[in-house]
């Protein structure tokens, strides 16, 4: 990697960069942090019948949808009470299965320590914003509320709100837009080479991978670890 380079901004994606799970999940550990201990387990025979409806409603609502464009977990889970023809009290059963998928996903985050340092010391150099593909209305503003570094960001931008997933362009000019400077002011970091490193990079906007796993050891502008951002920002 160069040397320091001038900014004003910088965008962070979210999950597995600035925020960690204690388990990396998989569309099954979606689906039964959703069914189990949610109340209504018994609407289905049992999980695997949930994982399969559950693994329905996704594919049939992205196959109908234009490439990159976001769908939320509640159309998610409407989709699979209207196949259960569900009238009656389906606002609270959409509820129950809603909140115990999140508070079984949020609970498993945290934010490592070096992140948080990292962010003290960017913070008094620059403007962090978030902009993260994600399902759940409001979840990353929750989740920063809930790991104490939301006070860090000045705005945060969403697939769920913007309607559109990275690498499209409408959510990075989103979060152009609202961070007030232009592309050339700004950085983005993440771990997704597609998403985080080539995206930004299309629309003029300087990109650093997080590679942690160290899969793209030929691309100058990474880091293997996020703290080591601090010898570039």
């Amino acid at each position: 990697m160069n040397g320091v380079i001038n900014i004003k901004f910088i965008l962070f994606d979210c999950m597995e960069t600035i925020i960690d799970m204690t388990q990396l999940p998989k569309r099954r550990d979606y689906a039964f942090w959703a069914y189990n201990g949610c109340g209504v387990e018994y609407l289905w025979k049992d999980f695997e019948e949930f994982f399969d409806e559950y693994r329905l409603a996704a594919d049939s609502i992205d196959e109908n949808l234009p490439q990159y464009k976001e769908h939320s977990i509640t159309e998610r889970f409407m989709f699979m009470l209207d196949r259960k023809n569900i009238n009656e009290n389906s606002k609270m059963i959409l509820n129950s299965i809603h909140q115990n998928y999140w508070k079984n996903y949020s609970e498993r985050c945290y934010v490592e320590d070096e992140t948080v340092s990292l962010l003290e010391y960017l913070s008094n150099k620059y403007k962090i914003g978030v902009v993260s593909n994600f399902i759940v209305d409001d979840g990353i503003e929750d989740l920063l509320r809930k790991t104490g570094i939301i006070d860090y960001f000045q705005i945060v931008v969403t697939s769920v709100k913007n309607g559109w997933r990275k690498p499209h362009r409408n959510i990075y000019d989103e979060a152009v837009q609202k961070s007030g400077v232009s592309t050339h002011d700004i950085c983005f970091v993440g771990d997704d080479y597609v998403c985080d490193y080539e995206g930004p990079r299309k629309i003029g906007i300087k990109s650093y991978l997080y590679d942690r796993k160290m899969k793209y050891p030929d691309i100058q502008d990474r880091v293997t670890r996020l703290i080591d951002l601090r010898q570039f920002l």
